[in-house]
């Protein structure tokens, strides 16, 4: 997810299914260098935890957040219901999921000064979920999953310059035509972001 407005990020919640081995959390600032944030390099879908960071992590404006997931749908997995089985997204501990709730505020944010910038998080995250060469552009080839199969068929209608890329612009359209009235969801509608509640300000 790429943060388009500084931010103060305190704490990250990681969540996967039976077939989930490994996780980690990273931030790639503006000038390219990465931190690892988290790494939980044993996951196990019984110990799941809110890792809540020693010292705040400071996430400048055009950062980006880059959440990883490993599974393991083999015989060798223990926890696995069913090696033989295709696995696709599902919200049942037998299918699988990625998700990765943070809990952040905005920099410039007070009870005076309220801003409007979770809407344009939002709107980045169909990009960062199909972006998978993290290019800013998403190819047909990186169409995958239940939103590849929505997009496909609309690809020459989002593909509005016709230069065979959905743009940040272009996806930005598409969260509109796909989403409409549902952007304006609870955070566990939202990809997993969650701000703290106004208590924990």
């Amino acid at each position: 997810m790429d943060f388009p407005h500084a931010a103060v990020l305190y704490s990250a919640f990681i969540h996967a299914h039976y077939r989930g081995t490994a996780s980690d959390l990273s931030i790639r600032y503006p000038d390219g260098k990465e931190q690892m944030l988290i790494a939980v390099p044993h996951y196990q879908f019984g110990w799941q935890r809110h890792y809540t960071f020693a010292e705040p992590i400071k996430v400048p404006a055009g950062s980006r957040l880059i959440a990883h997931y490993a599974y393991d749908n083999s015989k060798q997995n223990p926890a696995n219901p069913d090696p033989n089985k295709t696995i696709i997204w599902g919200e049942q501990s037998w299918e699988e999921m990625f998700f990765t709730r943070l809990r952040y505020r905005w920099t410039d944010e007070t009870s005076t000064h309220l801003v409007n910038y979770d809407q344009e998080l939002r709107d980045g995250r169909l990009l960062g979920g199909l972006d998978a060469n993290m290019d800013g552009k998403i190819e047909k080839a990186e169409l995958k999953g239940l939103l590849g199969k929505m997009l496909l068929p609309r690809w020459d209608q989002l593909d509005t310059n016709h230069d065979g890329v959905l743009d940040k612009d272009e996806i930005a359209a598409a969260t509109k035509l796909f989403l409409g009235p549902r952007r304006h969801v609870a955070a566990e509608d939202t990809g997993g972001i969650a701000k703290p509640s106004a208590g924990g300000r």
